[in-house]
């Protein structure tokens, strides 16, 4: 008897010892996964408000800035935002959106959020000009190159003038207000000079040529860009897109002007003292006999059709001396 009961003894106890490790293993009925956080809504779009219109200088107005996010939630975020003014010389903005007036012309008005950097705002316009009077806002460019700084930008009745912005985002802008008459002319040392008459409220670009020269028995390579300047070659004719050559001359003679490209999808044209100068044919070249003078003589050269916006067409433009004038004694 005494044997049985050791063998019950040892099967109670590792009948104890499986169940202990079991209830080790199984979990608990008061442990519970916590939820996660609730997402951080995104700013997704700004909208500027507030008042833009003045009529001279050192006038305020307080600008809002509301932010629209990810959960459909707006909030005043006007001290959050950096705001900036395209052009500083008309107005200039606080940390909090407090506009302040500095000249007349016309600005655009921008916000940046730290939060999303790549999202901007300029749904604002300001202008500065007495009633009765008219803004312009532009830029100055040079064709193929974007931007041109630097420019003087004088309108001529009013003698109203700026250089427009040389560098940064805003490279090349310009604005005038205060203007009853839109005549302006455009100069840069080394380009031509842009004369155009810009009509009440202008918001656009404004193009300036590099000065080209070409010298008897000398060439010069170009590109023909579908934003070069418009020309006026003859009586009421213009050419557009076009180029401006300086021919040069150190007294009467007769130049051979050869213009030649190899783009066989683009047909040009030379012009010269009031005359077409057309390729033959399907011929890659067009030929000018000019009779120049001391001095420059201009040749332009134009497609006959326009120009893709992403096509510039490489050409080249030589010159050789055919005769020269006999000087009298």
């Amino acid at each position: 008897m005494k044997r049985d009961v050791r063998v019950v003894g040892l099967f109670v106890v590792l009948v104890t010892v499986i169940t202990g490790i079991g209830g080790c293993n199984s979990p608990t009925t008061n442990s519970r996964v916590s939820p996660p956080p609730p997402a951080t809504p995104v700013l997704m779009s700004i909208k500027l408000t507030g008042s833009t219109s003045f009529t001279g200088a050192g006038q305020t107005s307080k600008l809002t800035a509301t932010g629209t996010f990810s959960d459909q939630t707006t909030a005043d975020i006007s001290a959050k935002v950096q705001w900036t003014s395209s052009v500083i010389s008309v107005a200039t903005l606080s940390a909090t959106g407090v506009l302040t007036t500095a000249g007349l012309g016309a600005t655009d008005i921008y916000a940046r959020s730290s939060a999303n950097p790549i999202l901007y705002s300029n749904s604002l316009h300001a202008t500065v000009t007495p009633p009765g009077t008219f803004v312009v806002l532009g830029w100055t460019r040079e064709p193929g190159n974007g931007p041109l700084g630097g420019v003087l930008v004088l309108n001529q009745e009013s003698g109203q003038s700026m250089l427009s912005v040389s560098g940064g985002d805003s490279q090349g802008l310009f604005s005038l207000g205060g203007l009853t008459t839109g005549h302006f002319v455009f100069t840069k040392a080394d380009y031509e000079d842009t004369v155009v008459d810009l009509a009440p409220d202008f918001n656009g670009d404004v193009p300036l040529q590099r000065i080209v020269h070409l010298a008897p028995g000398s060439a010069v390579s170009l590109e023909l860009a579908p934003h070069d300047l418009d020309y006026l070659v003859a009586p009421n004719t213009h050419c557009s897109p076009c180029k401006m050559i300086r021919v040069t001359s150190p007294g009467p003679m007769t130049l051979r002007v050869k213009l030649t490209w190899t783009d066989k999808t683009t047909h040009l044209v030379l012009w010269a003292n009031g005359q077409e100068f057309a390729p033959a044919d399907s011929a890659l070249e067009a030929v000018a006999d000019l009779p120049v003078g001391a001095g420059d003589t201009m040749v332009y050269v134009a497609s006959l059709a326009s120009l893709p916006s992403s096509t510039h067409v490489p050409f080249t433009v030589s010159s050789t001396v055919v005769t020269v004038a006999q000087r009298t004694r």
